[in-house]
């Protein structure tokens, strides 16, 4: 895996507007990622959490940026949050984009997992995913509003 490649998808962050825990080792690599930038901050309405609509990366460069943030790369949590986010977030610009999401089965082949730790419990799988394989361990929502996985660059 190509660290630092550009991705054809975008990334998008959760922030609870509550937490203000630092991790310390988010600081020391928070320089190394400063050329992803934010392009667009929401607030879900339903769930009252901040989102940021960050510039095509790596999930992983990614993961390590939502971190600097104080936040993670987003959960889906249900139908309504999934159809939100993909409305606010895959067209903005004008320009259809992928989003990385916080899904990844990098661990464990198979058993996907979101970043933040919580429970993997909603799913909306694009038609014949998730595919699986060695080198496709991260999830993205893809322009028909459903879940791929795909490389991390």
């Amino acid at each position: 895996m190509a660290k630092g490649s550009p991705s054809v998808a975008t990334a998008l962050i959760l922030m609870m507007l509550a937490s203000t825990c630092l991790v310390a080792s988010t600081q020391a690599q928070s320089s190394e990622f400063e050329d992803i930038e934010i392009l667009h901050t929401a607030v879900n309405p339903d769930n009252n959490k901040t989102y940021h609509l960050l510039t095509a990366s790596s999930w992983e460069d990614a993961a390590f940026r939502a971190r600097s943030l104080d936040g993670y790369l987003t959960t889906i949590d249900d139908a309504e949050e999934n159809t939100w986010v993909f409305d606010t977030f895959a067209g903005y610009g004008d320009q259809s984009r992928h989003l990385w999401i916080g899904l990844n089965d990098v661990q464990d082949e198979g058993m996907y997992r979101w970043h933040d730790g919580t429970p993997f419990l909603y799913r909306n799988w694009g038609v014949d995913q998730p595919t699986g394989g060695d080198d496709s361990d991260y999830v993205h929502i893809a322009s028909t509003n459903m879940g791929n996985i795909m490389p991390q660059t």
